[in-house]
């Protein structure tokens, strides 16, 4: 239930009228990539207390895929990954070539922000930015919702809520946020004076250890060993940083002397002992589990707020692949009046055969935070007996059951039961059984269409042999059912696919 606030100081001067359709709180992706759609219809607010739109501590690379029908914003991306590597204090040093199809694409994050921002500003029917701004409270009034600033309230039709994990309006709705682990991230865009050599463009890193980062050597990131990563962008330029995945939200101090003693001090990086630091960049992530359908009457969540993210961080690529569907629904309802909170969560909806992706990746994150160091490096190597690809598929949700088995079967090659039983406690265990029971249904259910496409194959085939000798149809073509386009484009773009970020029936292999 809402808790209800009562109205406090004067309406806020931006324009003649301080009514509008949508008030988003929050103008980071999330918010103003939905906001710069909804603008081209709809009267948008858009409110946040940093100083400039392009303002972000965050960077981002995103599957190819999750740009499919987003030309508009190319320019703003570039080549990204071409080969990952791992370089542990174990021994576990490995490269593979990237093979999902399409491969990666850097973000110019500042750029694409800052082009979001002025597709609403320059609408030119009443849509506003206004920064330096902080969100105070917001009143359900029944036919609309009055949001409190720092400086003044507004009133909206729709309160979309964007203000990533540490939303002041969920705890206003009694939403609880979901129990679950967070990446924290403390890094920097740096330019090697010399070059990036012997690194090459497009390398990726994805997990780097040092013995002397904690005293015991065998301690997970969940005891606070930081894992190592850089992104090597261009010939003098990577993005590095350190990351700790746990159930708390690591200090950012601490952190930074993390990163610091590991860019500047450890032995085995002298190639960026003397990099200079162009931008810091730090934030929390969370990995969510499977919840990212929730709203209230007049109020919905997007982005951090709304758990748009996967388990293993995808919350960029989450918020390009949806937010032009998103906000298309979202404009239909405007117009219908239909922001009930029923209406509005079911603009996310997750199908149930895609739950298993979801529980499974959730189940690989937990692993990679409560694993010791030893079975981390077997894990590694279970990718010199699997194509890597499905390592890829794995954590950008395109896996199929088949692959899935090989995994586990070259994983139990070299990693016995009781290891993995150990590496999680006793909240992990149902999460593996439920993806495990997610998997066995939608592999049941797939060989279930089989058969039955295989009996109505038999029977028109038969039908047609009888026809033939009796002259007479015995199995029409059924009347082509005629679909409205709110059926043909209700929803996500996972919710009609088997992967989560894009909604073509395509493959995704070599």
């Amino acid at each position: 239930m809402v808790k209800q606030k009562r109205a406090k100081g004067k309406a806020g001067g931006v324009g003649p009228s301080s009514d509008f359709d949508v008030i988003i709180v929050g103008a980071g992706p999330s918010g103003l990539s939905v906001g710069s759609e909804l603008a081209q219809t709809a009267r948008v607010l858009v409110i946040d207390s940093k100083k400039k739109v392009s303002d972000t501590a965050k960077s981002w690379f995103v599957p190819n895929f999750s740009l499919r029908k987003n030309e508009d914003i190319l320019p703003y991306v570039y080549p990204g990954v071409k080969r990952f590597l791992t370089d542990t204090f174990g021994g576990a040093k490995r490269a593979w070539v990237a093979k999902l199809k399409g491969g990666y694409n850097f973000i110019r994050e500042h750029e694409l922000l800052a082009y979001w921002g002025r597709k609403i500003t320059r609408r030119r029917n009443g849509s506003k930015l206004l920064l330096g701004t902080y969100f105070e409270d917001f009143e359900d009034r029944g036919d609309s919702v009055r949001v409190n600033t720092t400086k003044g309230m507004f009133t909206g039709r729709l309160l979309i809520d964007a203000s990533g994990h540490h939303s002041k309006i969920k705890s206003q709705c009694d939403i609880p946020y979901e129990d679950g682990y967070w990446w924290s991230v403390f890094g920097a865009t740096v330019k090697h004076p010399k070059g990036v050599a012997p690194m090459k463009v497009g390398d990726y890193l994805l997990w780097g250890t040092y013995r002397d980062s904690n005293a015991d050597p065998g301690a997970p990131l969940a005891k606070g060993r930081p894992v190592f990563e850089y992104e090597v962008l261009d010939e003098n330029t990577s993005f590095t940083l350190v990351l700790f995945l746990s159930k708390d939200k690591v200090d950012v101090d601490f952190m930074k002397r993390q990163f610091y003693h590991i860019l500047r001090e450890e032995p085995r990086n002298a190639v960026w002992h003397k990099v200079e630091v162009v931008e810091e960049k730090y934030g929390w992530y969370p990995s969510p589990g499977v919840s990212q359908g929730f709203a209230r009457d007049r109020v919905a969540f997007i982005g951090d707020a709304g758990n748009w993210s996967t388990p293993c961080g995808w919350g960029m690529a989450f918020i390009l692949s949806n937010y032009k569907k998103y906000a298309a629904n979202i404009a239909r309802a405007l117009k219908t009046g239909q922001l009930d909170q029923g209406s509005l969560e079911s603009f996310v909806q997750m199908r149930e055969n895609e739950r298993y992706e979801i529980l499974l990746d959730q189940l690989a994150a937990h692993f990679l935070s409560r694993a010791p160091t030893q079975l981390i490096d077997k894990f590694i190597y279970v990718w010199d007996e699997v194509d890597f690809l499905y390592c890829e598929k794995l954590f950008t949700l395109t896996i199929k059951q088949a692959e899935v088995f090989e995994v586990v079967k070259a994983l139990l090659s070299r990693v016995k039961v009781s290891e993995l039983y150990e590496a999680f406690d006793e909240e992990e265990i149902p999460i593996a059984a439920k993806a495990a029971i997610a998997a066995l249904e939608d592999l049941a259910e797939e060989k279930l269409r089989k058969l039955a496409e295989d009996t109505k194959e038999w029977l028109e085939k038969t039908g047609d042999w009888i026809d033939n000798m009796l002259g007479t149809d015995l199995f029409p073509a059924p009347t082509p059912q005629v679909q409205t386009v709110g059926e043909l484009d209700n929803g996500f773009d996972f919710l009609d696919d088997k992967s989560i970020f894009f909604g073509d029936d395509e493959e995704d292999g070599n």
